[in-house]
């Protein structure tokens, strides 16, 4: 029974690997490539528990990510500056931050 369970632990660390594996990055359209880093403005996200608060902050900046060529990134990260704390003057949970992003630029 000994080699069989050590071949399906070996098994099960194949797929775990191969499952944690990063999916490539999209290809750029013909013509574009991947600008640099742009950000929109540091904001603020409340409410009723520390996840409402991180989804508020990431909805309000949806409308500052704008890109020309193509509407769509290339690239972005959610940039977190205070994070999840109470806020006793509204009385709701906070968190702070802003969205890097990047965008396609094509010839």
């Amino acid at each position: 029974m000994k080699p069989y369970s050590s071949v399906l632990c070996l098994l099960a660390v194949l797929v775990a690997a191969l499952t944690l594996v990063p999916a490539p990055a999209a290809a750029a359209p013909p013509g574009c490539f991947c600008g640099g880093f742009e950000q929109t403005p540091q904001d603020w996200g409340y409410g009723s528990d520390c996840s409402q608060a991180a989804a508020n902050l990431w909805a309000q900046a949806e409308p500052y990510i704008v890109c020309e060529d193509i509407p769509s990134t290339c690239g972005r990260q959610n940039v977190t500056t205070a994070g999840c704390h109470w806020d006793a003057f509204t009385g709701q949970f906070q968190v702070d931050g802003y969205v890097k992003f990047r965008c396609w630029w094509c010839d």
